[in-house]
């Protein structure tokens, strides 16, 4: 029987987003693959074909402290679907979705995967020590992942050591657009599942 990876993200895109795109073509050659994201945008459609995973479909403000009042919403909607559907496997992208996925994995006895696609302390102009704590606590719950998935050495170099005892890097480069084929890898990210 075919294991069933769940990819949760907290921005779907309206446009093609390619660190998902290569991530779902590693993954579904080996796995079912299913997508759980945020529709910021609010175009309501779906990510993969004959999807049965739920989107959230909630538009946000992009600036400002008035997105992170929505952020409770995306945390319950996480923790509703992954009560209510079933998976072998959680693959989260980004800071935001990590602790509720955390929270249920840990229950329900599912590894999780975190892929550090970009630090999300980094996207705001933030004092040294503030940037400081909340990469530490970052790395603090790296040490609660099965794996963890950096976008090149660069990235692991600012994390430093990370508690997790599974490190991938997946480099985070659009496709070529002149090379046709698909991606193939032999990337050790299975290795996680």
């Amino acid at each position: 029987m075919t294991k069933h990876i769940l990819i949760i993200k907290d921005f779907f895109p309206s446009i093609k987003d390619p660190r998902l795109i290569k991530i779902n073509l590693m993954l579904s050659t080996k796995y079912k693959v299913s997508l759980l994201g945020w529709d910021r945008e609010f175009t309501k459609r779906k990510c993969l074909k004959d999807e049965k995973i739920p989107i959230l479909h909630l538009r946000t403000i992009y600036l400002g402290f008035q997105r992170a009042l929505l952020f409770p919403w995306w945390w319950l909607f996480i923790i509703y679907v992954l009560i209510k559907y079933n998976y072998d496997a959680v693959h989260v992208i980004n800071l935001p979705s990590l602790l509720p996925s955390i929270l249920i994995c840990k229950i329900k006895k599912k590894k999780i995967i975190y892929d550090i696609e970009d630090s999300y302390i980094d996207q705001n102009e933030l004092p040294n020590i503030i940037r400081t704590m909340g990469l530490n606590f970052e790395k603090f719950l790296t040490k609660f992942c099965d794996g963890v998935v950096l976008v090149d050495e660069i990235q692991q170099k600012e994390y430093g050591k990370i508690l997790s005892k599974n490190i991938e890097i997946v480099y985070d480069s659009p496709p070529d657009i002149y090379y046709n084929e698909q991606i193939k890898s032999n990337n050790n990210i299975f290795t996680f599942f």
